[in-house]
């Protein structure tokens, strides 16, 4: 049994290790379901550590872990159960599509979003890089695996925020905003089918592309905005009625 290395003030378990803390904690998830029996053939060791300059609660590791070492930092020990489980069982989540996936997570949205949220400190424009972060399809699952424990207001504002997106009405506002000097030399509204396509292209070289995202390149921010809205659309049916 491979346990974990650091686990103090945390889920009372003994001898707690990755399945069983899945199993524990996303038993219901369908990655979980899917990847069960392989992952338990070889499971791998977890390791949790306090990480007080992490942005988010809790973060995967992806870049220190591998198939056989699993990586996740929290940002403070103290923290009521239900939400720490939440977060945590939102983290497995993330190692076991790790793991499915050789290895691999695609964290190209996690990280343009990231990028991009600086342009503005405008509601209207982090919202929008929120709604794209959250209707991600890794980041989707996982927040089913924590709704069950625990559910962020943010989550639940942002869940009614799609499931009133309106990709007309919202290109308007978007084009009404001044965004901040930049080294994209972003300075439209309009622009931000050409930047994103463009940050993919080079995010994504070498590797297998999206002919999807590829095309939004000759795309009106309209048209951009009605590729997400799908997204939005799909996550809000899927999310919202898991909220009540």
């Amino acid at each position: 049994m491979k346990h974990i290395y650091e686990f103090e003030n945390f889920i009372p378990t003994k001898d707690a290790d990755f399945v069983d803390l899945c199993n524990e904690l996303i038993s219901e998830s369908e990655i979980w379901r899917i990847n069960k029996n392989s992952i338990t053939r070889n499971p791998p060791s977890l390791t949790i550590s306090v990480d007080s300059d992490i942005e988010q609660d809790a973060q995967f590791d992806a870049f220190e872990s591998d198939l056989s070492d699993i990586f996740i930092d929290i940002r403070k020990e103290e923290t009521e159960d239900r939400e720490y489980k939440g977060t945590l069982a939102h983290e497995l989540t993330h190692a076991v599509q790790f793991i499915a996936n050789g290895g691999e997570l695609d964290l190209f949205i996690g990280d343009i979003t990231r990028e991009l949220s600086g342009l503005s400190d405008s509601d209207i424009w982090e919202n929008l890089m929120l709604g794209i972060y959250l209707s991600d399809p890794i980041e989707e699952e996982a927040w089913e695996s924590e709704i069950p424990w625990f559910v962020p207001e943010t989550l639940r504002t942002m869940t009614e925020w799609m499931g009133r997106f309106n990709p007309s009405d919202y290109a308007n506002r978007l084009r009404e905003l001044n965004f901040e000097p930049n080294d994209f030399h972003f300075e439209s509204a309009d622009e931000l089918p050409d930047l994103w396509v463009s940050i993919y292209k080079n995010y994504h070289e070498h590797k297998k592309t999206d002919p999807v995202i590829l095309r939004l390149l000759k795309s009106d921010l309209v048209e951009f905005l009605e590729y997400f809205n799908v997204k939005f659309k799909n996550f809000h049916r899927r999310i919202s009625p898991k909220l009540n």
